[in-house]
């Protein structure tokens, strides 16, 4: 006979999977479309080491570049398994997720000492709206491993805290390497564990002696950090330090109560979920609404505070949404300009909001059972029905927005119409879909909200030139060129038009200008290559074929320059 415990760990896992079942018919989308895509032969095994030490954005230029390894090799062992095929890597996805419901589940168990506080977090972790873009997008992946691995790391150390089993510890030990392996925001953990003992241990007589055991048990941890930031710098030297922008830290300090409001806002209500939100920077602190915020912060800190002697459970929980914050306030600044403020961010922070509900839920339960009437458990049970209902339909929903470029697109324009990159985005997703028309309205829409930008210009060259209208599309790119000289797409189409229309010693000039500002790129090479195979000259073109063949990045390049080549060798 199955125990009540497997049967309750049974029906999270079905709920957990089958919220996010839809999702597994979604494209890949966003970055995925560069990772798995146009850069798809790059996941071989024989890349390992490459994979296992390059930089989290593997493909682009990141001056703030982190290093996550871990989900790295999770997309290597995807490739290996199911090729190109983004079913199997949602299907992964979703199971680190119902993983993660899981261990939410054995956290409230072991905290609240109730079942049924347990299987409340596990059921709102488990649909809430707020995960979608954690689990519904392949590339969010490193929320869903980091995630998963720090709640691991906190149960086991909950278990070895209360049991005293060096089992448990070393398992916690494991854990949190493979969060910080996976994400940055693992280095929080210390903190968490703090806030745990404060919470649980701090009202013994011998506090003291719990706090030197602490930090003897801090001591594992911040070896580990330690190796993590000794590999990290060995393995990016470049990128070794992280650019403050201190001209505008006093500005990211004041927007930091409008970032926590924001966030609590979406854990509570989770309307208007967008992946590019619009968060406009607060400048000027002697403002009603910086003043609002600042009570509300202020109450919510004070309600912290209060909870410490009242209620050690509530005190925890408001730690750890106010702890796995922390990372994502922007004080110290997020490497894109989109990531502001992003849903993902929230993957850790809820567990800790889900916990608070389920612990106050617990409450009600108990108190209605001392009324002993069924009116009263039913309002026990009543908030929780609501609460699984509404967000449980918002889930559905959301995992629609991510079927595929053009809904997600459609949807964050419909969301921030003035966001100039989501303009870009949808007329990307719109030229791919061959709807050239309305991909051009809406890289004209983009350019007007942000004219001065390389990206919307260049984007409207880009589908000038594929609706041949040339002329047009050398006055984008030139608009473009003016705002970034060293933008390579641009600098090779403007070259491919002159190519095209016969200026031979102009496209030349620009392809030359491309090589200059990133040498191993093969387009450019093998442009030169045709230009000069054009004008008769035998030994640069040559040359350039060489290049291109050696600097190819898919075996389609390789063998489109070494046809050349071979031809040149047969004359």
């Amino acid at each position: 006979m199955i125990s009540k415990d497997l049967m309750i760990v049974l029906i999270l896992v079905v709920v957990s999977f089958g919220i996010y079942a839809n999702s597994l018919q979604g494209d890949f989308v966003w970055d995925d479309t560069t990772l798995f895509i146009k850069h798809a032969d790059l996941w071989k095994w024989s890349n390992l080491k490459y994979l296992l030490t390059a930089q989290d954005n593997l493909f682009g230029k990141n001056d703030n570049a982190f290093y996550r390894p871990l989900p790295n090799l999770t997309f290597l062992l995807d490739r290996t398994i199911w090729g190109q095929n983004p079913f199997g890597y949602h299907l992964t996805n979703i199971v680190f997720h119902v993983l993660s419901t899981v261990t939410v589940f054995l956290i409230a168990g072991e905290l609240f000492g109730s079942l049924y506080a347990g299987i409340v977090a596990g059921l709102l972790f488990a649909i809430h709206p707020i995960h979608t873009e954690v689990v519904a997008w392949v590339n969010g992946r490193n929320n869903a491993i980091s995630g998963l691995f720090y709640l691991l790391a906190f149960y086991f150390y909950v278990r070895y805290r209360n049991r005293n089993e060096i089992g448990m510890f070393l398992l916690s030990l494991l854990s949190f390497a493979c969060s910080l392996f996976s994400k940055e925001y693992a280095l929080t953990f210390p903190l968490i564990m703090l806030a745990y003992e404060v919470s649980y241990f701090s009202e013994n007589s011998l506090i003291k002696k719990h706090l030197k055991r602490l930090g003897t048990l801090w001591l594992p941890y911040l070896l580990i950090i330690a190796g993590y930031v000794l590999i990290r710098f060995l393995v990016l030297p470049v990128h070794g330090a992280i650019n403050m922008q201190l001209e505008t830290l006093w500005f990211r300090i004041l927007t930091v109560p409008k970032i926590v409001l924001i966030y609590l806002k979406l854990l509570l209500l989770p309307t208007g979920q967008n992946i590019l939100h619009n968060v406009s920077v607060v400048r000027n602190p002697f403002t009603l609404e910086f003043l609002f915020q600042m009570i509300l912060l202020s109450v919510l800190m004070f309600l912290w505070g209060w909870s410490h002697k009242k209620s050690k459970g509530a005190f925890f929980c408001l730690g750890w949404i106010l702890v796995t914050l922390l990372p994502v306030l922007n004080i110290i600044p997020l490497s894109y300009v989109t990531s502001f403020l992003a849903d993902r961010y929230l993957y850790l922070p809820s567990a800790g909001f889900c916990m608070l509900l389920a612990f106050f839920l617990n409450r009600i339960l108990n108190f209605t059972h001392m009324k002993s009437s069924r009116a009263w458990r039913c309002l026990a049970v009543f908030p929780l029905l609501v609460a699984l209902e509404v967000y449980g339909f918002e889930t559905i929903k959301r995992n629609v927005v991510w079927r595929n470029e053009l809904t997600l697109w459609q949807h964050t324009v419909e969301q921030s119409p003035r966001n100039f990159r989501a303009r870009c985005n949808l007329s990307i997703a719109l030229h791919a879909a061959g709807r050239m028309e309305d991909a051009l309205r809406e890289a004209n829409e983009a350019v007007r909200l942000n004219p001065d930008h390389d990206t919307p210009n260049f984007i409207q060259g880009q589908i000038l030139f594929d609706t041949g209208m040339f002329d047009q599309s050398l006055t984008a790119l030139h608009k473009a060129l003016q705002i970034n000289p060293n933008h390579t797409d641009a600098l090779n189409l403007s070259g491919s038009i002159h190519f095209r229309t016969g200026r031979f010693d102009e496209a030349i000039r620009l392809f030359k200008r491309s090589i200059q500002t990133n040498p191993m790129r093969f387009k450019s090479n093998y442009m030169l290559a045709r230009i000069y195979e054009a004008k008769g000259d035998r030994e640069k073109a040559l040359d350039f074929y060489g290049a291109s063949r050696r600097y190819a990045r898919t075996p389609r390049q390789e063998k489109a320059a070494q046809k050349k080549i071979r031809t040149f060798e047969k004359k």
